[in-house]
Parts: C-alpha cells; structure tokens; sequence
C-alpha cells in the first residue's frame, strides 16, 4: 500500500531536482555562466542518494572518470542533463501511478 504523503514528498522532491538542474543548465546556455560548486555539490548528492543515477553513473565511469575539479563547464551541464532527463523519467512514473 501506498503511502499518500510520502508519494507527494517524492513527487515535489523529484520536481524540485529537476527545476534546480533545468535553472543551472538554462543560466549557463543563456550567459555562460556556472556555480561550479553548486553544480558538483548537486551531481554528488544525487550520486550517493539516487539508486538510478548511481547505476547509470558507475557504467559511464567504468569507461572514463575524470574528477569534477577538472571537468569543464560543459562536462558539468552533461551531467547534470543526464541526472535531470533521468529524474524526468522518474518523475513520469510516479504520476502515472497516481
């Protein structure tokens, strides 16, 4: 049995990931411009608390890993693209199931 509030918990939380990638991935097309450490503090989180971002994250790094320190601006936005298409998809199924 579902839970009502935790569902709606996990349903604003997912929104909430998904804004705060989208709001730094649009300021950094628009001008240029990136929270370097706001971004890696936001890939890291989601790394260690998302089962599926971790799983998706240890088949890319089995191929190349480079620390987020190096990485540039736009290594970054990949990433967190990648992290919001896949809280998109998450978040798509939980509303069905409403």
């Amino acid at each position: 049995m579902n839970n009502p509030i935790f569902e709606s918990y996990e349903i604003s939380s997912l929104q909430q990931d998904i804004m705060e990638r989208q709001d730094m991935i649009d300021r950094f097309n628009q001008t240029g411009q990136l929270d370097r450490n706001d971004a890696i503090s936001k890939i890291k989180k989601l790394r260690i608390t998302d089962k599926e971002i971790l799983q998706v994250t240890a088949v890319n790094l089995a191929a190349s890993s480079t620390p987020f320190e190096q990485c540039s601006n736009e290594q970054l936005i990949n990433e967190l693209h990648m992290q919001k298409t896949i809280l998109e998809g998450k978040l798509t199924e939980k509303l069905k199931g409403i």
